[in-house]
């Protein structure tokens, strides 16, 4: 499955139940499979792309936390930091 395919699905709002027995899964899968097996299995852009994928989820979801004070406080760092 494409990293496409995956943001269009975008979690497709599983229940608390069922996202507990996809993470008890998940966990079982994970630990069957040591980290050269399933780098072999991975297309190197395919995994940079996941892991591109991955890294922005967590930036957007740092955002969101944010107040509106710290983000225009980023904003205006980042801002002094093209400028400069």
């Amino acid at each position: 499955m494409s990293t496409a395919a995956l943001d269009q699905e975008k979690d497709s709002e599983l229940t608390k139940d069922q996202q507990i027995a996809v993470n008890h899964f998940v966990k079982n899968m994970l630990s069957n499979v040591n980290t050269g097996e399933a780098l072999s299995l991975i297309p190197f852009n395919e995994l940079a792309n996941l892991v591109r994928h991955q890294v922005v989820q967590q930036a957007k979801a740092q955002v969101e936390q944010m107040s509106d004070e710290e983000l225009s406080n980023l904003l205006k760092e980042i801002s002094g930091q093209t400028t400069a």
